[in-house]
C-alpha cells in the first residue's frame, strides 16, 4: 500500500521533476569512473583539515575549560 504524501510535501514533486533518480542512476552507471591525479588525495586531506580544524579547536577548548573548571 503506497501512501500519497504530496498534499503534505508539495515540494517533493518539484524535486522529482528537477532530479530524476532513475535518470541519475543510469547516467552514473554509464559514465566512466573519475580518475584522481597525483596530488588530489593530499589536497583533499589538507582541505579537510582546513574545514574541520575550527570545530575541533572549539570543542577541545570547551572540554579543556570544563576540565579546568571541574578540577578546581
Amino acid at each position: 500500500m503506497s501512501l500519497n504524501m504530496s498534499w503534505m510535501f508539495p515540494h517533493l514533486n518539484k524535486i522529482k521533476r528537477v532530479v530524476d533518480p532513475e535518470k541519475s542512476e543510469e547516467r552514473l552507471k554509464s559514465e566512466p569512473p573519475i580518475e584522481l591525479e597525483k596530488g588530489d588525495l593530499k589536497a583533499m586531506i589538507i582541505a579537510g583539515f582546513i574545514v574541520f580544524r575550527p570545530f575541533v579547536l572549539i570543542v577541545g577548548g570547551i572540554m579543556a575549560l570544563a576540565i579546568f573548571l571541574l578540577s578546581r
